[in-house]
C-alpha cells in the first residue's frame, strides 16, 4: 500500500522516512519522524485552516499542525533506536506502519 523514498546517503542527522501511497495526489506524503515519534500525513502547499473542517472525522488522538508550507495530520508513535538493529525493533515498526495505514 505504501512506497518508500529510496534511501541514500543523507548523513547522521537524517531521521525521517518518507512514504507515499500508490494513489496519493501530488504533494501528499507520509513522514515517519523517528526523532519526534510521529507519523505525519503532509499536504504540501496547504494551510492548517483547510484541514480544520475535517477534524471531527479524525481519531481523537491526531494532531493538526502547520509545518512551514505543509499542513499535517500527525499521530504519536514509538521511535526507533537508530543505533540498534532492525530485527529487534520489528514490533515497533509494525506499530508505525499501522499508524501510517
Amino acid at each position: 500500500m505504501l512506497k518508500m523514498a529510496e534511501l541514500g546517503n543523507k548523513g547522521s542527522k537524517s531521521n525521517w522516512i518518507i512514504m507515499e501511497g500508490h494513489n496519493f495526489p501530488k504533494r501528499v506524503q507520509l513522514h515517519y519522524k523517528i526523532d519526534q515519534g510521529l507519523v505525519e500525513l503532509g499536504f504540501n502547499g496547504r494551510r492548517l485552516e483547510q484541514l480544520i473542517p475535517f477534524k471531527h472525522q479524525l481519531p481523537a488522538d491526531v494532531i493538526l499542525r502547520q509545518a512551514d508550507r505543509t499542513a499535517t495530520i500527525s499521530i504519536a508513535v514509538p521511535s526507533l533506536n537508530m543505533a540498534a538493529g532492525f530485527s529487534e525493533q520489528v514490533a515497533t515498526m509494525e506499530v508505525v506502519l499501522r499508524a501510517a495505514e
